[in-house]
């Protein structure tokens, strides 16, 4: 490392701890790894690009996953995930994690909740009740629990608040459009 780096912060995804299942309560931990997704990426050359990023994030980081196989042409919706996290809240813990020391060799959970399809229609119902949306799509729901109380502590204890909520943070987004 070089004389003038004082930490790294070593950013992976959620799903390096577990593979989503909808309705299926999974209690994720700070040891919790997919080794799922692991093991499909070693037997399979073919996996979908998500599935091996899955299992590539939980050893290492994906530079040579992404070498070898090129940069992933389609990722879908998953039936029950994804876990939501603003980006603001998310660039705001990779600095807390830089700069805090009790972060030093700690597993941090960055996400606030999991949502699915269904929440984000229902916030845009909700923002535009003069426009007509589809049908819910009723898809499961993400039950994992995730130790992510240390997280929210981290921005309450440097930023003065917890979690921005997926209702904000989709009204953020919308309103860039406008």
């Amino acid at each position: 490392m070089s004389p003038g780096v004082k930490s790294v912060v070593y950013t992976s995804s959620s799903s390096a701890a577990s593979l989503p299942q909808a309705d299926t309560r999974i209690v994720v931990t700070s040891e919790t790894w997919n080794q799922s997704a692991v093991d499909v990426a070693r037997k399979d050359a073919e996996a979908s690009g998500f599935v091996v990023l899955r299992g590539e994030s939980r050893r290492r980081l994906s530079v040579r996953f992404w070498r070898k196989r090129g940069v992933v042409s389609r990722l879908s919706w998953l039936t029950a995930k994804p876990a939501f996290i603003d980006v603001v809240d998310d660039a705001r813990l990779h600095v807390a994690a830089l700069i805090d020391p009790s972060c030093a060799g700690k597993r941090i959970f960055a996400f606030a909740r999991p949502f699915n399809r269904d929440d984000v229609l229902a916030i845009f119902r909700k923002m535009h009740l003069d426009k007509e949306f589809r049908d819910d799509i009723k898809v499961g729901r993400d039950l994992s629990e995730v130790p992510n109380q240390e997280a929210e502590e981290l921005l309450r204890k440097h930023y003065g608040h917890g979690w921005t909520s997926l209702e904000e943070s989709v009204k953020a987004n919308v309103a860039t459009l406008a």
